[in-house]
């Protein structure tokens, strides 16, 4: 694991870090872990209920979740990053 994998890898407040200035240097290092807990604080375990919430097929899903350097992974654009933010601080004002 590299430094930035590290660094990544202990980053929990995703609004925090979609802030950040180096974001979309690091975004693709995250996005699997960002995606997994997304699910797990919306209470979701299928991807394909989660990928419809986000409105997504579950296939784009998989991609987003693949591991960073594979031949299937896709970066997942910042306006998503920013969307399910905000299903999350919306989940959690509800709360």
């Amino acid at each position: 694991m590299s430094a930035q994998e590290g660094a990544v890898a202990g980053e929990r407040n995703w609004g925090q870090f979609v802030a950040r200035a180096d974001f979309d240097k690091l975004a693709p290092l995250a996005q699997a872990l960002f995606l997994q807990d997304a699910m797990s604080q919306l209470g979701m375990t299928r991807k394909e209920q989660f990928a419809q919430r986000i409105g997504v097929s579950k296939k784009c899903l998989n991609k987003w979740m693949a591991r960073h350097g594979t031949s299937e992974f896709r970066n997942m654009p910042s306006m998503a990053w920013k969307f399910i933010g905000e299903i999350l601080a919306h989940t959690a004002a509800q709360s």
